[in-house]
């Protein structure tokens, strides 16, 4: 018998503002991200949507750089970035090709 739990944790904190607030463009593809200070800290204030290429979930794998988009389950670039799942939420990486992905800065 296997039996799974599943544990939800809400953390309640005090509204942050927002002291700075901006947008930077990805030189490798061009999309243009929102960003925000917090403290001393820069965050990007969206998804990132970095997508050199993509594959099916059934490529899935922890060594080498694979790449997803939620929902789809080719291997076209282009049609995965007509996902309806791509545009709201960006992509989706394994470790590798998540450490590659992030753009400089």
């Amino acid at each position: 018998m296997l039996i799974t739990f599943l544990f939800l944790v809400v953390i309640v904190l005090p509204p942050l503002h927002a002291q700075e607030t901006g947008t930077f463009t990805d030189t490798r593809d061009g999309h243009v991200y929102k960003w925000v200070q917090i403290g001393n800290q820069t965050w990007m204030a969206e998804n990132l949507a970095y997508l050199p290429g993509v594959n099916p979930v059934s490529d899935a794998r922890f060594e080498g750089m694979v790449y997803y988009v939620y929902g789809y389950n080719g291997r076209s670039t282009s049609e995965a970035m007509q996902e309806a799942s791509y545009k709201k939420y960006g992509s989706l990486y394994n470790y590798d090709a998540a450490r590659e992905s992030c753009p400089e800065g």
